[in-house]
This record gives structure tokens, sequence and C-alpha cells, in this order.
């Protein structure tokens, strides 16, 4: 059975025409198309295998389709044009895409900017309010101070005022008496 598998392989590769081998380029991506009894048809982005039977099925109905009936050819037609319009309509919602991504990349950072900008400035602000507080501390400080100062200088007045009123009262006093004995 090992003869017979081993006979039947090198038979079969001995008989085999050369490899032909045809290369391309689709924009940017190179492809190779290999012929050894099927055939492989590249496009880019899908490979069709097809053995001679299979590709002579599909040639003659693109005959068929081409020399028949007028309708279907349009129909293929309109289908054909459909794909067109729906792959430039991908190519159009790529180029949006890429533009919204633009502005939203632009946005972002000026809003990193902004945000950085509103950051310092609070950071300022914060400053300052902690340094009018520290001003506002230290004036309440102040007017207390002054105030025990203010209250105590009253005393001192009142205390004043009272002997110089006491004192013009016992000098009235003691004059009148001064005066009256005479």
């Amino acid at each position: 059975m090992k003869k017979l598998f081993f006979l039947s392989f090198l038979i079969l590769f001995l008989e085999t025409p050369k490899l032909l081998a045809q290369a391309f380029n689709c924009t940017g991506l190179s492809a190779s198309r290999y012929y050894l009894k099927d055939t492989i048809m590249v496009n880019c982005d899908t490979v069709f295998l097809l053995n001679k039977m299979t590709y002579s099925f599909y040639k003659n109905q693109l005959k068929k389709i081409n020399a028949a009936d007028p309708k279907l050819k349009e129909l293929v037609t309109s289908q054909g044009e459909l794909i067109n319009l729906y792959e430039k309509r991908i190519l159009d919602m790529g180029n949006q895409y890429a533009e919204l991504r633009k502005t939203f990349d632009e946005n972002l950072k000026k809003s990193a900017v902004f945000i950085e900008g509103s950051n310092r400035e609070m950071t300022s602000i914060n400053s300052s309010l902690t340094k009018a507080q520290g001003n506002i501390a230290a004036a309440q400080d102040s007017i207390s101070s002054v105030k025990s100062i203010l209250i105590k200088d009253m005393a001192k007045i009142k205390k004043n005022n009272l002997k110089w009123g006491i004192g013009g009262v016992v000098f009235g006093v003691l004059a009148t008496m001064v005066l009256k004995g005479q």
C-alpha cells in the first residue's frame, strides 16, 4: 500500500506541468498568481482558488450574462456601480473620521492647556487668599490689641477726669468756705 501511494505521488509530481508565476502590484500590496492545473486569482484582499472546471463555469456564466439578457447585464452593471458607490462612501467616511479625529485631538490639546492654565490660576488665587487670610488675621489681632489699649486709655482718662472733677469740687468747696469765712 505504501509503495502504491509513493508511486502515485511520484507519477503525479513528474506529470505536473512546470509552475508559472506572475507578480503584480495592487496599491502597494504585492501578490503572486500561480498556475498549476488550478488557478489562483489574488485581488488585493481576496483570494479565489478555482480549478479548471470551476473557472470554465464562471467564465461561461459571464459570457451568458454579457450575451443574453440586457436586463441581467444592466443588473450586473448596477451592482458594480453600487459597489463603487459603497467603496466611495467608505473612503469618504474614513476621511471624515480622520478629520473628526484631528479635531478631537486638537480640542483635547486645547483642553489640556486650558486645564493647566486654570490650575495655575487656581493655585495663584489660593495663595492670594491664604495671604489675604493671614493679613486679615493680623489686622484682627492689631484691632484687638488697639481695642484693649483704647479701653485701658479710656479707663485712665475717665479716672483722670474723675480725679480732676473731685479735685475741682473739693477746691470749689474749700474756696467757698474760705470766702464765706472771711
